[in-house]
């Protein structure tokens, strides 16, 4: 049950580290991996652990698992260049996926993995098909520009997803590293 309950929590953080959801798995013009590539398989552990709750955790990578999570219908794995995109479904009103981003640089004998947070920011948020904009202007009429409006976004381009992970770039990032 701890496992079930950190697990949560650790999703739940990062779900809210980013203000965008998508009602498709991101990238949409890329396939989903079958199995994690064996050259990432290992384990994990957050680089500041000063950052998260009893985060001393590891976290194991399979050919079909993170942790936890397995592959399947509620986690969906892609790849694009150096980047992984964990898709997580989020059964709600909007049935939609939270998306997290693993940037991997990789050298011969360095490694570093970034996790990046999809936002949308008052500089870009013109250029995006968002589909509850009802409710983020009825929350933005009541709160202004608030963190608490999560933009649901269809038809996401590539350089799309590029401007929203530009901020994440841009901050301290949340680094993960490999232990064995």
């Amino acid at each position: 049950m701890y496992k079930l309950n950190y697990l949560v929590s650790i999703i739940i953080f990062f779900s809210s580290c980013s203000n965008v959801s998508f009602v498709n798995s991101q990238p949409e013009n890329i396939d989903a991996l079958v199995n994690i590539p064996q050259e990432y398989h290992g384990t994990y552990v957050f680089e500041d652990s000063t950052l998260f709750i009893n985060s001393t955790r590891s976290y194991l990578v399979t050919d079909s698992s993170i942790g936890d999570m397995v592959i399947g219908k509620n986690l969906i794995l892609k790849k694009k260049g150096n980047f992984f995109y964990i898709n997580y479904y989020e059964e709600n009103n909007y049935n939609k996926y939270g998306v997290y981003v693993l940037k991997i640089n990789k050298a011969l004998n360095y490694e570093r993995i970034e996790i990046l947070f999809p936002n949308i920011t008052e500089k870009n948020i013109d250029l995006f098909n968002i589909l509850n904009l009802e409710e983020v202007l009825e929350k933005k009429e009541f709160n202004g520009y608030s963190d608490d409006i999560d933009y649901l976004l269809d038809g996401v381009s590539d350089y799309q997803m590029r401007l929203l992970l530009q901020e994440s770039m841009a901050d301290d990032p949340v680094i993960l590293k490999r232990i064995r």
